[in-house]
């Protein structure tokens, strides 16, 4: 990730970006994140975890769906255990 942070800081510092905000994501979890530049014309704060940019903040939205992801699989397999205990009951009493 070194070249990577080097070229976005040397990017961000050269005045053609206000700012970057950068997540790597490993089977569907937060594995780094990278922050540089500022905010914006507008707003010289320095970019961190908290800041959402007005053209996308993606990361933010591919974490909440791998976590509905996660849960709505957690969902069937309980109904799927649900199912086969009941399947084996119903066998047993038959």
């Amino acid at each position: 990730m070194t070249g990577l942070n080097q070229f976005l800081a040397e990017i961000a510092g050269s005045g053609q970006i206000a700012g970057v905000s950068l997540a790597m994501l490993r089977a569907g979890r937060k594995d780094a994140e990278h922050y540089f530049g500022i905010r914006g014309a507008h707003d010289r704060a320095v970019v961190d975890a908290a800041t959402v940019f007005e053209a996308a903040s993606l990361t933010k939205a591919a974490e909440e769906e791998q976590r509905h992801a996660e849960h709505d699989s957690n969902v069937r397999k309980v109904e799927d255990a649900r199912s086969q205990v009941s399947d084996s009951w119903l066998d047993a009493i038959s």
